[in-house]
């Protein structure tokens, strides 16, 4: 008996030894919330030459809100994160159209619009938005014809998973850099197991993001591409509010006991997409997929920080143009790249850098001749390695 206790002992020891270093990360994270609060700007944009709208992509639901709350989950966090758009891509059915039957329109003061995510015959995947009844039928096509037949019904596809894409030549609209389902695949899930109950109790989104990185394979597919053609670049959060465990529940979603570790509420914190308009503009549908075809957002990972107020533009000859532009080179065109935080700014050249300050709101470089210039901004001093994790990506302004 005694030898018994005395191994009941040591593991408990041993248990709570192990607790130390995660323990410790808690207190990291802590300290890293912390500094993003105070470092926090309540901002409007820089001038008033542009109203920003704020919103997330890639996000999935029940499809029909008949046998779990999931709507209204979905519903609240677009509300509490006060976004102003949700572009949903929900998997396809050969027995509906589930774009038809998900959240569709305003509710509240968030524009929802319904896209879908399906695949081609070789086994890439597209993002469809809008989306429609025509989804399920392109798992029988190739992914030019699919993308052919998605313009055809005047939607965007945009290659998602980018790393299993295979049809690089093929017309689609922009590429999905920055997956966080993705990412977070990737994390040891022993560590993050073990993680998670410290550190996600201090601040669940910032526990999360620290299995971020820099998407590098992604960006550098997208810089080859964009150095040929225009295409945009959006960022993911493949959300599904379905990652947990529960005890004693049903189907109906009614648990005794349960643990989610990814709630939409959490999960729309982390990345999202910054649409700049006229400011004498309204948000509707429309209007967004224009911007979105445009290019004229940035992706913003505001879980580091509010991104509110970052411009990129090219000024040259009495005009400024912004992201998604493309104009003629003109000797003596300059770049600028401005945020209201200070932080680590690059531009980038179709891909390389061109430019860098440290600790500045502000970046100018001339223009060198014809490209696709983008920026990319990291926060310094945050702690948790996040100075190598990008806090903004611009979309790319075209010199021709």
């Amino acid at each position: 008996m005694k030898r018994f206790l005395r191994i009941i002992g040591i593991l408990a020891v041993a248990v709570l030894l192990l607790q130390i270093p995660f323990a410790y990360r808690a207190c990291q994270v802590s300290t890293t919330a912390n500094r993003i609060r105070e470092a926090n700007v309540q901002s409007s944009p820089i001038s008033g030459r542009f109203r920003e709208y704020r919103g997330v992509m890639h996000v999935h639901s029940v499809h029909s809100g008949e046998i779990s709350d999931s709507f209204d989950e979905l519903l609240n966090a677009g509300c509490d994160n006060q976004l102003d758009f949700v572009m949903l891509t929900e998997h396809y059915s050969t027995a509906f159209d589930t774009s038809a039957l998900t959240l569709n329109g305003w509710y509240g003061s968030t524009l929802y619009v319904a896209g879908n995510e399906l695949n081609s015959r070789p086994g890439d995947r597209v993002l469809m938005v809008p989306g429609g009844p025509e989804a399920a039928g392109m798992r029988l096509k190739q992914t030019n014809e699919a993308i052919d037949e998605i313009h055809a019904k005047t939607s965007l596809a945009f290659v998602a998973y980018p790393e299993k894409f295979a049809a690089w030549d093929t017309a689609f609209d922009g590429v999905e850099v920055f997956n966080l389902n993705t990412e977070l695949r990737a994390a040891n899930p022993v560590v993050a197991a073990l993680d998670y109950p410290w550190s996600g109790q201090v601040d669940r989104p910032l526990a999360i993001s620290r299995y971020l990185t820099r998407p590098d394979a992604n960006l550098r597919s997208f810089d080859e591409i964009a150095a040929k053609r225009k295409i945009v670049l959006t960022a993911g959060l493949d959300a599904h509010s379905a990652i947990g465990f529960h005890i004693f529940g049903d189907d109906l979603g009614q648990h005794l006991f349960g643990i989610k570790v990814d709630p939409y509420s959490d999960i729309f914190r982390i990345a999202r997409l910054h649409m700049l308009a006229d400011p004498k503009s309204q948000l509707t549908r429309d209007s967004l997929i224009a911007a979105l075809k445009n290019g004229s957002f940035f992706v913003g990972f505001d879980v580091l920080g509010d991104t509110t107020g970052f411009r990129f533009s090219a000024e040259g000859s009495g005009q400024s143009q912004g992201m998604g532009a493309e104009l003629n080179w003109v000797p003596g065109t300059k770049l600028r790249a401005s945020s209201l935080i200070p932080a680590r700014i690059v531009i980038l050249k179709n891909g390389e850098k061109l430019a860098e300050s440290s600790g500045a709101t502000e970046l100018t470089a001339d223009v060198t001749g014809p490209a696709a210039y983008r920026v990319e901004v990291y926060r310094e001093g945050l702690g948790l390695g996040f100075e190598n994790v990008p806090w903004i990506l611009s979309n790319p302004i075209y010199i021709r």
